[in-house]
């Protein structure tokens, strides 16, 4: 009885869709209720706190913003990073917003920092979790859950065994001059460098832009294509 179930069904999911029907959805049992919408209090509670790291760590003149909306101890490096390596970017989902009992709740969250030149430095994931006070929300922990140091020492490396740290320097000026052109927050970071088999050279690498103020980021991976010029220097070949 259940291999003649599975044969139908399958049949079922196999089968072209007849001319002129409707698709349709076969569901086995009962269908699972949507998840409740996120709370927009608790949403926007988030968002002003990381708002508030992000200009304190762009401006060390700023961080009383941040303390102002933190009930718990925690250092100018635990807040906003190193005093060099500002918050370029911040994110979370609304799903991510879960109770934590008694009004209080939890997000896990995603924060990338980069130098005044725009590489990227660190990332760091953390749970953060407010509670209730007077008419908002304070944050009263912040527990770090997963941090990434973005080291290009591998990517020198390569770069070196090849024979590439020209070209590599020439790639790496080309993505600071793009940095400067943005009207956003921007940062990069070279992944690979390598030889193409008609002797060029390319350099892996992901660029990120984000509003600042405001969570969420673009991140693009593009490859650089650097051939070496009759005047011994690079031109970057567009791609």
């Amino acid at each position: 009885m259940r291999r003649g179930l599975l044969i139908l069904l399958l049949a079922l999911f196999s089968a072209p869709a007849l001319a002129g029907s409707e698709p349709f959805d076969i569901r086995l049992g009962k269908a699972p209720p949507p998840p409740p919408p996120p709370d927009r209090t608790k949403v926007a509670a988030a968002e002003r706190f990381l708002a508030a790291r992000q200009a304190g760590s762009q401006s060390r003149s700023r961080r009383g913003e941040a303390r102002a909306l933190l009930a718990a101890k925690a250092n100018d490096d635990e807040l906003f990073g190193p005093r060099d390596e500002p918050i370029v970017a911040y994110d979370f989902h609304d799903q991510a917003i879960q109770p934590a009992g008694r009004g209080a709740f939890y997000v896990d969250v995603y924060l990338l920092f980069a130098d005044k030149d725009g590489v990227v430095k660190e990332s760091r994931n953390e749970t953060l979790t407010f509670e209730a006070r007077g008419k908002g929300y304070l944050c009263t922990s912040i527990r770090p859950t997963g941090t990434m140091d973005w080291d290009q020492d591998g990517v020198a490396k390569s770069a070196d065994a090849i024979g590439a740290e020209e070209a590599l320097a020439r790639a790496e000026n080309v993505l600071y001059s793009w940095k400067q052109r943005q009207q956003w927050n921007a940062a990069f970071s070279v992944a690979d460098v390598k030889r193409a088999e008609d002797g060029s050279v390319l350099v892996q690498c992901l660029r990120f832009t984000a509003s600042r103020g405001r969570r969420g980021f673009d991140a693009k991976d593009s490859t650089l294509v650097l051939r070496k010029e009759a005047s011994g220097g690079y031109r970057v070949d567009p791609n």
